[in-house]
C-alpha cells in the first residue's frame, strides 16, 4: 500500500545520495523537462522506523533537478513497509542501480 502527496524537500532524507551515480547533464535535462511538464513521476519514500522522516529510495535527480529550478517541493509515493523491504521491492521492479550499488547497464 502506498500514499501519495506533496513534501517539502528539506524533510526528505538522501542518506543513499553518496552510491548514486552522477551523469552530466541528466538533471539539467530533467530540470528541463520538470519546467515544461511538471513533475510527472513521484520520488519513491518509506518512512523511518520512529515515523520522524521520510527516506528516499527513489528520484534523488528528480529532487536535484526541482532545487535547480527553485522549487521547495516534490510529489512523493510514500510506501507503507520498512527500508528493507522498500529497496528489495523497487530493485525487484527496477533492478540495481548502475554505478556502486550495482552492475553497470
Amino acid at each position: 500500500m502506498a500514499t501519495n502527496d506533496e513534501i517539502d524537500l528539506h524533510r526528505l532524507d538522501l542518506r543513499f545520495a553518496p552510491a548514486r551515480l552522477i551523469v552530466p547533464g541528466a538533471v539539467a535535462a530533467l530540470a528541463r523537462s520538470i519546467e515544461h511538464s511538471g513533475q510527472l513521476v513521484p520520488c519513491i519514500t518509506v518512512s523511518e522506523v520512529d515515523g520522524s522522516g521520510l527516506i528516499l529510495i527513489d528520484g534523488y535527480r528528480r529532487i536535484e533537478a526541482l532545487r535547480r529550478l527553485g522549487r521547495d517541493t516534490a510529489r512523493i509515493e510514500t510506501w507503507t513497509c520498512s527500508l528493507a523491504q522498500g529497496l528489495l521491492s523497487f530493485f525487484a521492479r527496477h533492478g540495481p542501480p548502475p554505478g556502486r550499488l550495482g552492475a553497470s547497464r
